[in-house]
């Protein structure tokens, strides 16, 4: 909940973009997440969670 409300500018406008243009690419979401001022978009794989093993 937090997350969402700390880069809630960045939504609004991912949002409006995806409601006029109904696709968007990584590049143009890059850009909008840089407009809002909010850094960078995580990479797959960046997240913090460790990979685990299948449990049997």
């Amino acid at each position: 909940r937090d997350l969402l409300a700390e880069n809630r500018n960045a939504l609004d406008l991912v949002a409006r973009a995806l409601l006029e243009h109904e696709t968007i690419d990584g590049t143009e979401v890059d850009r909008l997440v840089a407009l809002a001022g909010v850094g960078q978009v995580a990479e797959p794989g960046d997240s913090p969670v460790e990979d685990r093993s299948p449990v049997d």
